[in-house]
């Protein structure tokens, strides 16, 4: 792009995108979400588009970028890695960003720079419809060749205009699939040189690189050198103005001495580089050809400006077009020959095929005084036989005037389909002044400048109150806004007007200076220059070309969102509290107002549990969605996998029936009896076993705090499904601590028959979202800790919690408000997240946001957990960035974890009394796990007693988390520091990687002191036990193994430390029957510890040159996990 246009819309964009993000009017659907994954690779390659060799971006090794193309209701990644020598960055042109503003690909205003090496991950929700761009946003990139497009095909439930058109069904349904199929024709203008050596000959020479050595169409053309008398011939008597007793030079350039153009500027002329404003070298490229098939009836194509500097004007010979959509929107179709498309607009155009079958000329031309530049492509019919008689008949002429009977689109006539219509009212009106700014090459819009350092600055979205006054306006939510852009000289091009999040009304427009305080005091002088009635509703305008003086354009738009029934009815919403006029007028509740920080669940449950069905019953769930939620990394999880060795008669286990009987009537007293010849095992005694001594935290407790529904009588599926989870739990439980090979096979089947029952009670939506389903898959999660002794069965963990994560999305937000549901969710989103850190992979979108809305539903303590969790999950995304190379540079990587450290230490800062714990000193030598025959003491002597088991299990994922980030923090100040001479290397560095070391103990040697708390030894209000009372622990052990393997893993192998831990696993897997402890203790008798590379020394730690990461570490990369 033209650096003085770059730097007008830079400008542009930062005024206009400090608004908060919004909405776009009426485009927001629901739909099903499918996740669109695209890489973008930018390279700096030589490449000929115009038939002359120079160095330009290639966007995965092609010119234009590769299309991006959805559907509406997507969820978008797209990765770009920037191969540039140069920082760069890529901005959705017209998608609005809601709720991922940090994805605009604004560099200092939404982001930085990705800088050469670096990635990006763009995130974002394609909520609207229709034809976009992507493009550079980083300097003059996009006069690079950075620039590709996007089209999202709109859902079913949009209405389209084309009925206005024809009242033929077969013709309508005809432009239907021309639609689905609509194809990009991306219209450019071409420079032999480079932008970044355009800008430095506009500082040189002192003047406005103001043209063109060619035009493009996808990327194809020819640079042509037309005669003398051609130039003279085709100049408009509009540019003979300007040109005054001159002429176009040899490139059809205005003459850089023209002082209407340029201005009265310092300048120096013979600083001017060949082919800027003269020097004509023919060269030939390649001609598009648009190839249409006559029998589709019409053929779609969205026309899309990425010119820097052209204004462009685009005509098919002898194919009228129905124009049906503009920047992303339907409008009323409207019928002409030829239409101007302005830098970064778009287009969406319906062309009948009814002409002969030919070849036809499709001309694009530059309409603007600067300069006569025109080029061609063809659109041809696929006919083995041509039925054309002669060459195809103009419309236009190379400079855009249109021949007799020819309709060139008039802007004013376009209007919205459907129409909306902006507010009366405004709260604010701000008048930006457009003009030169002490330069030809620069611009000013609001009386100041855009600099481009700043595009290297923090970026304002996370640091607001940085924004300079004199480049910024500020708008509240929930008003209407004036933007006022008074051209205030004569001899202006259109200048390009690009709003960041929701579209703008243009309500007014025209000649003369603006002399009015408010819209309101301008239309009672003219009011025929507004239009509140059918404005057009865009993204992308320019402003009235100043020939002859000063012109203005009025924008309106509102910074909101909407209440969530107007927007479910793709209505406008006027925000009118407490409830909005639309909502009153049509007697409907007003569901208010969405917060910024909300979290839409969605509807991907169905798929998640279909092998599952499939494989136990050998039917197919009756609603199946369009994708797997699949854990990061992985393939599509297999959620209904059971047990390794299933056995065949899976049909006999009958339906759980539970007897009146107590659960301290049934729950044996101690661990390991001899029972009786005549004992025979029941379910009761399973169930009764399980809900005595299986607590998770803030899900199931102790009997008597049970949830209610697990009380409820057994009626529907989905609490068979429950009942027959926790008989399978308690009955592997039992199996495991009286070794019984007997009671492994009933479980294994009892195993199935839940599973079985499951996929029965997901086959209905309203089944699959009640509290007992979402339980009944935990429980089945819960069923594979207890029984994994090897990695493969103790992957079918994450099958099942990724299950219910989808059943979790498809709940929805009521779920938060039931007391059960929501402890049910805080257990999911726990296990999720600590998965994803245990094997270093992202955590999934949803799951990382549900605390914005559930920390506003719970209690002060657990809604500080919760908390903890979200920063764990950041820390896990960072780690999956360092693994999968997103993340290389080791300073980036240094910032991201001591931001995270950061966080985690300003945690604990902020803690409520109740997470006070306390650290007992010398316990009685009798204080031992010894239980089974084993006999261990509190490590060191000590052990902490909390307030509840959920705060000391809190505690603990903080230990994790700061262990965790110590170690990348380590690892990276090892690699940069290990080829560094011992002197470089100061005493205030070695003091801080010794107390990152330290800290890493006293956090692993915390840990420990945990373990006698999570087995049950004193509370805040009594004296210490003598003995821990294993049996009613059980939940303590399992919820320990995190914690101990991690605390094991920060010290060599044979450590105290790590010898301690390997007996307590000892104790958890024996005598607690939790079979993953077994696995984890043959990872830590073999495995080096994560700090394996950092030694003490006598004047603190040092880096050994082998050793010293985490690769291949068991630990850290999860592959013991799930």
């Amino acid at each position: 792009m033209n650096t003085l246009r770059y730097r007008l819309v830079w400008l542009t964009a930062l005024l206009l995108s400090l608004a908060p993000w919004a909405n776009a009017n009426g485009q927001q659907v629901n739909a099903t979400r499918n996740t669109v994954r695209y890489n973008l690779t930018l390279t700096w390659d030589d490449w000929a588009p115009a038939g002359t060799s120079r160095k330009m971006i290639l966007t995965n090794g092609q010119f234009p970028g590769p299309e991006l193309r959805l559907q509406q209701g997507d969820d978008v990644e797209v990765l770009v890695v920037n191969n540039l020598p140069d920082p760069a960055t890529i901005h959705f042109h017209g998608i609005e960003q809601i709720n991922t503003p940090w994805s605009d690909g604004t560099p200092g205003l939404s982001q930085k720079n990705i800088a050469p090496g670096g990635r990006f991950l763009y995130k974002w929700h394609a909520a609207q419809y229709g034809s976009y761009i992507y493009h550079a946003h980083s300097r003059g990139q996009m006069d690079d060749g950075l620039y590709g497009a996007i089209y999202i095909q709109p859902n079913d439930n949009v209405e389209k205009p084309f009925g206005q058109i024809t009242d033929n069904k077969g013709e309508i349904n005809a432009m239907h699939e021309a639609e689905k199929k609509s194809a990009p024709v991306v219209l450019s203008d071409w420079r032999q040189l480079t932008s970044e050596e355009i800008w430095h000959a506009e500082e040189e020479m002192g003047r406005d690189a103001m043209c063109a050595n060619a035009l493009l169409v996808n990327g194809k053309g020819s640079v042509s050198c037309l005669s003398r008398q051609a130039l003279d011939t085709a100049t408009t008597p509009e540019q003979r103005k300007v040109l005054g007793n001159t002429s176009f030079t040899d490139i059809g350039c205005l003459p850089p001495t023209n002082a209407l153009a340029q201005g009265n500027f310092p300048h120096n002329l013979s600083a001017i580089p060949p082919s800027v404003f003269s020097g004509c070298t023919p060269s030939h490229g390649s001609t598009e050809k648009l190839l249409v098939d006559q029998a589709a009836q019409y053929v779609s194509y969205d026309l899309i400006s990425a010119a820097g500097i052209s204004v462009i004007t685009f005509s098919i010979d002898e194919h009228p077009m129905y124009v049906y959509a503009v920047d992303g929107r339907y409008v009323v179709p409207n019928l002409v020959d030829a239409l101007t498309v302005p830098n970064g607009a778009r287009y969406s155009v319906m062309v009948k095929l009814d002409k002969p079958a030919g070849d036809y000329t499709v001309r694009v031309v530059n309409t603007g005084v600067n300069q006569i530049l025109n080029t061609t492509a063809i659109m041809s019919y696929k006919t083995s036989q041509k039925t054309q008689q002669q060459p195809s008949t103009p419309c236009i002429d190379i400079t855009g005037r249109p021949s007799t009977n020819c309709k060139v689109l008039d802007e004013g006539t376009i209007v919205p389909f459907p129409v909306e219509v902006p507010a009366k009212e405004v709260a604010q009106t701000h008048v930006l002044n457009i003009d030169h700014y002490h330069a030809s090459y620069l611009w000013t819009m609001g009386n100041s400048s855009y600099p481009l350092s700043l595009e290297e600055s923090s970026p304002l979205l996370f640091d607001p109150s940085a924004a300079k006054t004199d480049l910024s306006i500020k708008t509240l939510n929930g008003t209407w806004v004036d933007l006022v852009f008074h051209v205030v000289s004569s001899l202006q091009p259109p200048h390009p007007i690009h709003k960041h999040s929701n579209k703008f009304f243009v309500i007014g427009q025209g000649n003369g200076a603006w002399k009015y305080s408010s819209v309101a005091e301008a239309m009672k002088v003219i009011p025929e220059s507004f239009n509140l009635k059918n404005p057009q509703i865009r993204d992308t305008f320019v402003t009235p070309p100043a020939a002859t003086g000063p012109t203005w354009l009025v924008i309106r738009y509102q910074p909101s969102k909407g209440c969530g029934e107007c927007r479910s009815r793709k209505i406008r919403c006027d925000q009118a509290r407490p409830a909005c006029s639309q909502c009153t007028k049509g007697n409907r509740a007003c569901s208010g107002y969405r917060d910024e920080l909300s979290l839409m669940f969605r509807d991907e449950s169905q798929q998640v549990v279909r092998k599952a069905k499939t494989g136990a019953t050998g039917r197919r769930s009756r609603k199946i969605a369009r994708r797997n939620v699949s854990p990061p990394g992985s393939s599509s999880p297999q959620s209904g996998t059971g047990p390794s060795s299933m056995p065949s008669d899976v049909s006999n286990a009958s339906n759980p029936q539970l007897s009146p009987m107590t659960v301290e009537q049934l729950t044996p007293q101690s661990m390991g009896p001899e029972f009786p010849p005549s004992y025979q095992f029941t379910r009761d005694e399973a169930v009764c076993y399980f809900l005595r001594f299986h607590g998770w935290p803030g899900v199931f407790r102790k009997s008597a705090e049970s949830p209610k529904f697990v009380a409820q009588p057994v009626i529907s599926p989905s609490q068979q499904a429950m009942r027959a989870a926790i008989v399978s739990v308690g009955t592997a439980m039992l199996s495991r601590l009286r070794q019984s090979t007997e009671l492994k096979i009933t479980a294994e089947k009892e195993y199935c028959h839940a599973l079985s029952l499951l996929t029965t009670a997901v086959a209905e939506e309203e089944e699959a979202k009640t509290n007992p389903t979402l339980a009944a898959v935990l429980l089945l999660a819960i069923f594979e800790v207890i029984t994994s002794r090897t990695l493969q069965n103790i992957k079918k963990w994450t099958s099942h919690i990724y299950g219910a994560a989808a059943l979790l999305e498809l709940r929805g937000t009521e779920q938060l408000q039931d007391e059960d549901g929501l402890k049910l969710f805080v257990q999911l989103r726990f296990q999720v997240i600590i998965s994803c850190l245990q094997k270093s992979v992202r955590v999934p979108p949803p799951v990382l946001e549900c605390p914005k809305i559930a920390m506003f539903l719970r209690p002060k303590v657990e809604a500080y957990g919760d908390r903890l969790i979200s920063i764990a999950g950041r820390l896990s995304n960072l780690r999956a960035d360092i693994n999968t190379k997103v993340l290389t540079d080791q300073g980036e990587i240094l910032s991201a974890a001591y931001n995270i450290e950061a966080e985690l230490m300003s945690w604990t800062a902020a803690l409520p009394p109740e997470f006070l714990y306390t650290t007992i000193e010398d316990p009685s030598p009798d204080l031992l796990f010894d239980k089974v025959g084993c006999s261990l003491a509190p490590f060191n002597g000590r052990y902490h007693v909390y307030s509840d088991l959920w705060v000391s299990h809190t505690w603990n994922q903080y230990r994790c988390a700061r262990i965790i980030v110590s170690e990348i923090i380590l690892g990276c100040l090892r690699r940069i520091t290990i080829n560094s001479a011992a002197a470089a290397v100061s005493n205030e560095f070695r003091s801080h990687c010794t107390r990152l070391r330290n800290t890493t103990r006293q956090l692993a040697t915390d840990i420990c002191c945990s373990v006698p708390f999570h087995f049950g030894a004193g509370n805040m209000n009594t004296k210490p036990l003598g003995s821990i009372p294993l049996g009613q622990s059980y939940i303590g052990g399992l919820i320990l193994l995190w914690p101990l393997i991690l605390a094991g893993a920060t010290e060599r192998k044979r450590h105290p430390l790590r010898s301690w831990v390997i007996e307590c696993l000892f104790i958890i897997g024996h005598s607690m029957g939790i079979d993953q402890a077994l696995l984890l203790i043959d990872i830590l008798e073999t495995e080096v510890g994560v700090f394996d590379g950092v030694e003490d020394g006598e004047d603190g730690v040092f880096f050994r040159e082998s050793g010293g990461t985490t690769e291949g570490n068991q630990v850290l990369t999860g592959t013991w996990g799930p």
